[in-house]
């Protein structure tokens, strides 16, 4: 399944490493995550999430308030793989594996031989999801040059990271699944109410992806109560407005009892089209 982030070759396990024919060798982490990133592929040198966003990730979504979202795409995997033999999952943009771990476990309920793959750029995130869970094989690396052969993926999840309609057909083997889950128009209206004075709605719609045909598109919405201290901010530093808002609002969600808001998704899956 894997290539050679330098030569494309494909790369096979070795003793701890993993190496392409043409000796190219990329060594497990102690946590057992796998680096494909090189070099020259890094933007920054702490690619990704930094520490402190994937720490309130961690400790917001272990509180349950997204649970739901997680059980509505697990049943939508098990749809996806019914009936495959041997089939290979890629979790795009895992970050630590609050999903990826769930996504293996429903895979692997409908097809035992499923190969179950995460993907992110953030070592740190990696590195709890690989210590969590031995079932799926955690990758340092680009969605922008996943380290995949062609047409090798039965099924990709992409919850709430980029998009790469080439790289993404590349990976994918006509047929497969691309199931993506996105903010609906009403998610967490109730945070955006609080910080800003004109909240904005999102707006729910399709990605461009000429290799792919829609599927079905679905939302599903809960009102939470965001427990005071600690799980506000977190959910904060979770969200894009963590950049983009003032000092002074920020102090007062520090000093928010409660917040009541919508969590509403979008669920959309497509299907990869005959190869072009």
């Amino acid at each position: 399944m894997l290539r050679c982030p330098v030569c494309h070759q494909p790369l096979s396990p070795s003793q701890g490493c993993y190496r392409c024919p043409k000796g190219h060798s990329f060594d497990l982490a102690s946590s057992g995550y796998l680096n494909l990133l090189l070099p020259n592929k890094r933007h920054s040198s702490h690619p990704g999430d930094s520490r402190e966003m994937i720490l309130a990730r961690r400790d917001f979504l272990a509180r349950g308030y997204y649970d739901f979202l997680r059980e509505f795409l697990c049943g939508q995997i098990e749809e996806c793989l019914a009936g495959q033999s041997g089939s290979t999952l890629i979790d795009i943009g895992c970050g630590e594996g609050y999903y990826t771990q769930s996504f293996t476990l429903a895979a692997k309920a409908v097809d035992p031989g499923c190969h179950c793959y995460g993907l992110d750029l953030a070592k740190d995130g990696l590195k709890t999801a690989a210590k969590r869970d031995k079932d799926t094989l955690y990758l340092v690396a680009s969605l922008g040059d996943m380290p995949f052969s062609d047409q090798c993926a039965n099924l990709l999840v992409n919850v709430f990271a980029p998009y790469s309609d080439e790289e993404f057909a590349r990976v994918l083997a006509p047929g497969g699944y691309l199931i993506t889950a996105v903010p609906a128009e009403n998610h967490l209206f109730g945070l955006k109410s609080f910080l800003y004075e004109k909240p904005y709605y999102n707006i729910l719609a399709p990605y461009d992806l000429p290799h792919f045909t829609l599927v079905s598109q679905q939302v599903i919405e809960k009102q939470v109560t965001i427990s005071p201290g600690q799980d506000i901010y977190n959910l904060f530093q979770m969200t894009p407005y963590f950049w983009k808002t003032s000092s002074h609002a920020v102090e007062r969600l520090k000093n928010l009892e409660q917040l009541d808001t919508p969590l509403h998704f979008g669920i959309i899956v497509y299907r990869r089209n005959s190869l072009d």
